[in-house]
């Protein structure tokens, strides 16, 4: 009996992207410049975005779910109220 293989198709596991950064990445980079600018109205916002362009760009490259990552675990790690009583992080009672 011989043994059946199956193709994946590389275009299936790769993540979404916009402007050559993972979607994550690309929403955190681009809404707040042009945010910033509408407060201030003062074009060097945009500046600060193509400087920060790189540092996303690499990040994403190192790891495409990085920003997916940091948002899980900012999420379900918050400050814990009973630090002081066990001396580090528990959540239950």
């Amino acid at each position: 009996m011989a043994v059946e293989k199956e193709e994946v198709y590389q275009g299936l596991l790769k993540p979404a992207r916009l402007l050559w950064l993972p979607v994550q990445a690309a929403i955190i980079w681009g809404l707040p410049c042009p945010v910033i600018f509408m407060w201030t109205e003062n074009w060097y916002s945009f500046l600060l975005m193509i400087i920060t362009y790189p540092f996303f760009y690499a990040l994403g490259q190192w790891d495409p779910n990085f920003f997916d990552v940091i948002m899980t675990t900012t999420k379900h790690f918050g400050k814990a109220p009973n630090k002081k009583i066990w001396g580090g992080y528990s959540y239950e009672p």
